[in-house]
């Protein structure tokens, strides 16, 4: 019978069990007090919440810098290849976002096996790999949808030559219609490819949870990640970027208000650690990110003129100090309501995170949640406000 001995208290912010098995009732009668051992039993040492607290801060202070520092290299090596030509291919050229998308497929890929664990934690018939195809199918399809440039610059290597000829006379993309029926037949094919590799096994029980989890893992893991790259397809590395700094600062600062000032839940019912101050102080890093690139990237605009590289950053010239307020707090606001609804999938399965790849993170969920619905909304946001300009 575990836990059969006593339990002392525990100095030092640490509690100490001692645990007697079963088979030791007859002679241990083990006492523990602060950190000392009676009657050779060896205590069990549990760490309390303020020192789990404190560890994962400190991996978070620890590994964050270092993401950070991936991310602006990996932005500066996608934007520096951008357009250059690949020898031995008639021509063809590296097309914009091409580094980009690989990691996103690989981050995609990943999202999916996670979103297939926490779909077997509620009783469905998921299957990794169905998910995973069902993200990368999501991620391209939404990304070339939503982005003509995106299609135009994928077309040279011979995946543009469906639908109407371009302005050029050469074959490419010219219009919504071909795109949105890429957007349809993706989300066709993936509903009924899980549909048959569900039932493979002459077996249709769980087939609907697994078509169910399929088309989720489409829009949830894939989608909202392709407005991603359709923004880095319609303008400069940087932006997509900045863009990504004004939303991942609300992140930092609604958890750092939230550790020190945090008094009221947000919804103690499905996010318990989240408060209404925690959330406001992350508006406020978010609109403070916003406004720092808005002037940097203003100023950036005006020295490049009307070069190749101003047009390609004409974004940062024509927003001002009203755009900086309304994407702060946008973006932020639709951060934490990404948050919150990958916090739905993972209380609905019993789990805290929705992985283990990423230390004092969770998984890649964890980590690209508040992008889920920020990223569509910055996308829509830009096109109209450059379109208006």
């Amino acid at each position: 019978m575990a836990g059969a001995g006593g339990v002392g208290g525990a100095g030092g912010g640490r509690q100490v069990v001692a645990g007697v098995s079963a088979g030791g009732a007859g002679g241990v009668g083990g006492v523990v007090g602060a950190g000392r051992v009676v009657g050779g039993v060896a205590p069990a040492v549990v760490a309390g919440p303020s020192t789990r607290a404190g560890a994962g801060m400190l991996r978070r202070l620890t590994l964050g810098p270092l993401m950070i520092a991936v991310v602006a290299a990996l932005l500066w090596a996608d934007e520096s290849i951008a357009g250059v030509a690949v020898p031995g291919l008639g021509g063809a050229r590296v097309p914009v976002g091409a580094l980009t998308m690989g990691v996103m497929v690989l981050l995609c890929a990943r999202a999916g096996t996670e979103l297939a664990r926490l779909m077997r934690g509620v009783g469905l018939l998921a299957s990794p790999r169905a998910l995973t195809v069902s993200a990368i199918a999501g991620v391209f399809a939404a990304g070339v949808s939503a982005s003509p440039a995106m299609a135009r610059g994928w077309s040279v290597w011979g995946w543009g030559g469906i639908g109407a000829r371009s302005e050029a006379g050469g074959a490419g993309w010219a219009g919504p219609a071909p795109a949105g029926a890429l957007l349809a037949t993706a989300a066709v094919a993936v509903v009924f490819g899980s549909m048959v590799a569900a039932v493979r096994r002459q077996d249709v029980r769980g087939a609907a949870g697994a078509v169910a989890g399929s088309a989720l893992a489409f829009v949830y893991a894939g989608m909202t990640i392709g407005f991603l790259m359709a923004l880095r397809a319609e303008h400069s590395a940087w932006v997509m970027g900045g863009v990504i700094a004004v939303i991942k600062a609300c992140d930092i600062g609604a958890y750092f208000a939230g550790t020190f000032f945090g008094r009221r839940k947000l919804i103690p019912w499905l996010s318990p650690g989240k408060t209404w101050e925690g959330l406001a102080g992350g508006v406020v890093a978010s609109c403070v990110v916003a406004a720092g690139l808005v002037w940097v990237g203003g100023a950036m605009a005006r020295g490049a003129g009307v070069t190749e590289a101003g047009a390609r950053q004409g974004v940062a010239g024509v927003l001002g100090w009203p755009d900086a307020l309304a994407l702060g707090v946008c973006l932020a606001i639709a951060g934490q309501l990404g948050d919150l609804s990958a916090s739905v999938l993972k209380r609905d399965a019993g789990v805290k995170d929705a992985g283990r790849i990423v230390p004092g993170f969770g998984g890649v969920i964890d980590v690209l949640d508040s992008l889920l619905i920020a990223g569509p909304i910055a996308f829509w946001y830009l096109a109209v406000r450059v379109w208006a300009a």
